[in-house]
Order: C-alpha cells, then sequence, then structure tokens
C-alpha cells in the first residue's frame, strides 16, 4: 500500500518539508469536501438521467428501440451501479439476439467483459470474451474488444501478485497485445497512449507513466465516464514518484468530477484518505474512507470493497487508540472529581458538627443557621454537576482532545486552591473555588442534547421522515429531543451497542430495547431498510 510507503516518506522529512505537503493536501481536501457536501444534489441529479433513460424504454415499440433504450440505461448506471448495469447489458443481448445483429450482440458481450473486470470477476471476464464472435464485424469492434482484453490483463495484473511469481504473465500478455495492435496506431491514439501508460504503470517505471497518462488524458472526451478515471491515473503515477501534492492534485480533481456526475465506482477518494491519514488528519481521512466504503458497497465492486477495508484499518487502529487515551484520561479525572466530591462530603459533616456546638445566642445561631443552609444548597448544587459530568463519553473526540490542556490547567489549579483552602480552613474559599471550577468545566463539556445537535442540526426533521405520519414525535425545541431520539441519533454517530447507547442517557438496557422496539412498530419499513435509511441522515459539517 502507497499509504505505507508515504508515511515513510513523510516521517523523514524535516519539519518545513512536512508543513509544505500538509498545507497543499489540507487545502485540496478543503475543495473537496465542499463538493461532498452537495452529494446529494448530485446523486438526485445522476438518478433524474437515469430515469429519462428508462422512460424512454417504456416508450419503445420495437426490439431495436428496446436495444438501443437499454443501451442508453447501461451507459447512465456506468460508475452508478454494478447490478443495474449487468442488468440492462443483459437486456441489450437479449435484444440484440432477437434482432439477430452480431454487431450489437458482440459489442454488448464485450461490455459485460468490461464490467466483469471491474468488479475483479477475471474469470467470468475471461470466459465471456473468449465466447464472443466478432467474425463479421466492424474494426472498431475489433480495436475494441483488443481494448478491453488489454484493460482485463492489466486489472489483472494490479489485483494478483505476480511479483511473488518467476514470470509476470499479465505484463507478458499486455506486451503481446501492444505488439499486435498497440505500437501500429498513431502515437497519439487514445488506445496507444493507455496501453503505454498502463505497461509502464505495472513494471512501476512512474515517470514514463505519468507522461503518458498526461498525454492520455489529454485525448480523452472530458465528457467521458473515462475522464475522472484519467484524471486518477496521472495523481497514482505521481503518488509512485513520490510528488505527493501533485498527486493530490490529480486525484482531488478526479474525485470531485465523480461525485459531481454521481459515481460510485472510483477510487481517487480512497487514496486522498491514505494521504490524509499520514499528515495526520484522522478524522477526514475516516470520513472519506468510510465513504469510499459506502460507495464500493452501493455500487457492489468486491475489489472497491477490499480496498477501502485495507485503508480503514489502519485509520480505524488509530482512532481507537486516541479514543482510549482519552478514555484513560477521563477515568483519571473522574476518579479524582470524586475524591473531591468525597472531601466536600466529609466538609460538609465537619461543617454541621462545628454549627452545632456554636450556641452564642440566638440570633448568632440563626444567622449561622442561614449561612450554612445557603452553604449545603450551593455544596447541592456543586455535586450535582459533578454527578452529571461524570455521565459524559467522549463521542466528541476531537472536542476532548483540544479541551484537554485547559482541563488539566484547570484540575491543577483547583487542587493548589483546595490544598490552600484546606490548611487555612477557609471553607468559603475552598467552595468558591468549586463553583468556579463547575462553571468553568460546564464550558467545555457539552450535553447529549449539544452533542446530537452539534452533529445532526436537522435529526429531528429526517427521523420523523422515516416514521408513518401519525407516530411522528412533536418537536418544540431542536435542542431538546425525546429519548428514542436521542438512542437513534448516537446509533446514527457509532454507539451501536445497547449497553454503551445506555450508559451515554444513563438508561437500562431494558429500557433501550424498548424504545427501539417502539420506534420500529412505528415505521413501515423493515428493520434493515430502516437502518439504512438513518444511515444516510447527514452529519453537519464540523467546525470548531
Amino acid at each position: 500500500m502507497h499509504i505505507f510507503r508515504f508515511k515513510g516518506i513523510y516521517d523523514e522529512m524535516t519539519p518545513e518539508e512536512r508543513a509544505s505537503i500538509k498545507e497543499v493536501i489540507e487545502r485540496y481536501a478543503a475543495d473537496l469536501d465542499k463538493e461532498i457536501a452537495k452529494i446529494d444534489e448530485y446523486d438526485t441529479r445522476k438518478q433524474n438521467q437515469i430515469d429519462v433513460a428508462k422512460k424512454r424504454l417504456d416508450a419503445s415499440q420495437t426490439d431495436a428501440e428496446r436495444y438501443e433504450a437499454c443501451n442508453l440505461i447501461y451507459k447512465s448506471y456506468i460508475s452508478v451501479s454494478y447490478d443495474s448495469i449487468y442488468h440492462y447489458l443483459n437486456k441489450c443481448v437479449e435484444y440484440a439476439t432477437a434482432l439477430n445483429d452480431k454487431e450489437k450482440l458482440a459489442r454488448s458481450q464485450i461490455n459485460l467483459v468490461y464490467l466483469f473486470f471491474h468488479v475483479s470477476y477475471f474469470k467470468e471476464a475471461s470466459e465471456l470474451l473468449n465466447e464472443v464472435d466478432l467474425e463479421g464485424c466492424s474494426d472498431e469492434l475489433k480495436l475494441y474488444a483488443k481494448e478491453v482484453e488489454f484493460r482485463l490483463e492489466f486489472s489483472d495484473g494490479f489485483y494478483f501478485p505476480w511479483y511473488l511469481y518467476p514470470e509476470d504473465k499479465s505484463l507478458a500478455k499486455m506486451n503481446k497485445i501492444y505488439d499486435e495492435v498497440g505500437k501500429n496506431l498513431p502515437e497519439n491514439h487514445q488506445l496507444r497512449l493507455l496501453m503505454e501508460m498502463a505497461i509502464n504503470f505495472h513494471k512501476h517505471a512512474y515517470s514514463d507513466a505519468t507522461d503518458y497518462a498526461i498525454k492520455y488524458a489529454g485525448v480523452v472526451d472530458k465528457q467521458s465516464y473515462e475522464y475522472p478515471e484519467a484524471l486518477g491515473n496521472i495523481g497514482y503515477n505521481y503518488n509512485g514518484m513520490a510528488d505527493y501534492e501533485n498527486a493530490m492534485k490529480y486525484m482531488t480533481e478526479s474525485a470531485i468530477i465523480s461525485i459531481q456526475r454521481g459515481y460510485k465506482n472510483y477510487s481517487a477518494l480512497r487514496k486522498i484518505a491514505e494521504m490524509l491519514y499520514v499528515i495526520g488528519d484522522v478524522e477526514r481521512a475516516y470520513t472519506y474512507e468510510t465513504m469510499a466504503m459506502t460507495n464500493a458497497n452501493t455500487y457492489n465492486s468486491k475489489y472497491r470493497i477490499i480496498e477501502a477495508a485495507k485503508g480503514l484499518m489502519p485509520i480505524t487502529e488509530d482512532i481507537n487508540d486516541q479514543l482510549n487515551t482519552e478514555r484513560t484520561r477521563m477515568r483519571v479525572s473522574i476518579v479524582f472529581l470524586s475524591l473531591l466530591v468525597a472531601v466536600l462530603i466529609v466538609l460538609i459533616i465537619r461543617t454541621r458538627r462545628l454549627s452545632s456546638k456554636v450556641s452564642d445566642n440566638e440570633v448568632n445561631l440563626k444567622l449561622k443557621n442561614e449561612e450554612l443552609q445557603k452553604q449545603n444548597a450551593q455544596i447541592e448544587l456543586a455535586n450535582k454537576s459533578l454527578s452529571e459530568n461524570h455521565q459524559i463519553t467522549s463521542v466528541l473526540i476531537g472536542h476532548f482532545m483540544s479541551a484537554n490542556a485547559t482541563r488539566l490547567d484547570m484540575l491543577k489549579k483547583l487542587n493548589k486552591t483546595v490544598s490552600a483552602r484546606l490548611k487555612t480552613k477557609d471553607y468559603e474559599g475552598m467552595l468558591s473555588a468549586v463553583r468556579d471550577f463547575s462553571d468553568e468545566r460546564k464550558s467545555i463539556f457539552p450535553s447529549t442534547d449539544e452533542i446530537i445537535a452539534i452533529f445532526f442540526p436537522t435529526f429531528a426533521e429526517q427521523f420523523n421522515a422515516l416514521l408513518r405520519e401519525d407516530s411522528r414525535f412533536e418537536i418544540t425545541d431542536s435542542k431538546k429531543l425525546p429519548a428514542e431520539m436521542k438512542i437513534f441519533a448516537l446509533w446514527r454517530m457509532g454507539v451501536t451497542k445497547n449497553e454503551d447507547i445506555a450508559n451515554c442517557l444513563d438508561y437500562s438496557v431494558y429500557t433501550i430495547k424498548s424504545y427501539k422496539t417502539r420506534v420500529m412498530n412505528a415505521t413501515d419499513l423493515d428493520k434493515d431498510e430502516f437502518y439504512e435509511q438513518l444511515m444516510k441522515i447527514n452529519v453537519a459539517d464540523m467546525k470548531e
């Protein structure tokens, strides 16, 4: 994986070099974030295009018209959904067979071959390619067949570790096809440039591969589905050359165009996530890698799922390490606060005992009692505030990390102040320090509702949309959600275990299960579909 190679190079750079690369990568990532925020709009536009193509099929009267309509739908689904592409290409095969049109039949079968190896069905692709009868077909289609055969060998060689074997069979087959077809084409021919780029990339001759990739992108139709792939190829080759700034530039452009076109089958986002992980932007890297995994599942590409899973592993491990560190720090803080509460309780008891001994006169006793009542009320408020803070979890990792230094300073200051007040028996001063600590602490620890509001400012509306109209919740305050909504908001943020949700909301596990059952009875969706729709609720942009 390039992620480890880049990390090794990045770690050996000077601080100035790392800062320069980090600034460039984060600048391009910021541009990508803007497009990701509009992904629903782009996906809707793409679906509208597909719907228009489907209407044409509905209006078709003859097999010839149906073939053309299915071919149009197939092209609309390219890089969007493997299952849909497979369905409509098979329809193309069916109608071409009915028309007894050999050219159309062969083209549809070759398109299926192209589809198969894009999701790593190499055996099926090879078998089908051998069955295609090109006799009597056009020279253009025969050339297309050679292109697909070449791409099949390249993909197989990229996926299969031929470097472990004495003979690189994929490279030998690619060279054979190039000798048969490629070298006889004009030097600036799109297919020849593709072959020369792929062969050099396979051999890790990244400098030459980059030159060919740039030339190839220059002749590819910018409106074709191959164009963002061509830009990505430039970025991947620059990555191989360790030119990470140019790699980020072209991979970002490839990802943005893919997002704008509603594509799901592309690898640029995953590779960008790896670069972000190396420079330390772990949260954004996790977001991109997760999105890449979602895309792979949406498209149903086994190859992309494996790719995304490999990238997710080190990123998830890093996040878990950070989370465990924060949990350890929180436990230490909670122990300290618990000890402080114990000290306060002892002081309350001692104060009460001392007050019982004060009997100078009735007026002074009354005044002392009133003063003690005020102190007791203040201490109870402090105890309540401290108790509530024990239940705060580490959901907002970024917030807790940035607040860590502040929290440590506050604890040191409080420890010093309490120790000094205890020595002088200045209980009022000690209570004042506790109150100050309580006020400052509240400013850095958000509530569960605040956490949900930060992540999902419109969660209530989107969640209600999943329920039947007569079962929806009435929300008067967007920052105060019903318990049922809080449970599923936490689930959406990744807190999926009933025990963890119960701890976050201070409910019993039985109560959590009961609320979940109540919600599932209030929707017409089945369980899997409900959770799938729940996961589509958008998270707001997080800004410190």
